[in-house]
């Protein structure tokens, strides 16, 4: 993470996943995510509760609830925009 909330990462996950970062305030993730792969928002859509676990993520307000249901609404603005 850089100055001024700007994601400084090694350029692998999609600009997809660093809006949603952003917007979420999941910064502190974004290394996470990147190191195990998880570089599209369809893969991190994809992890469940052990995968969460296992690459770090633990506070209960970031588990799988929220993370899922912030990715579909991040998608679903994704999708409506590519439309018109």
């Amino acid at each position: 993470i850089g100055h001024n909330n700007q994601l400084v990462i090694g350029g692998k996950l999609s600009p997809q996943v660093i809006e949603w970062l952003q917007n979420e305030n999941y910064f502190q993730y974004a290394q996470v995510f990147e190191t195990n792969g998880y570089d599209s928002i369809s893969l991190i859509a994809k992890l469940d509760e052990s995968d969460l676990d296992v690459i770090g993520v633990k506070p209960p307000g970031h588990r799988k609830g929220h993370i899922h249901s912030s990715i579909s609404c991040h998608l679903i603005i994704l999708l409506s925009s590519s439309i018109r």
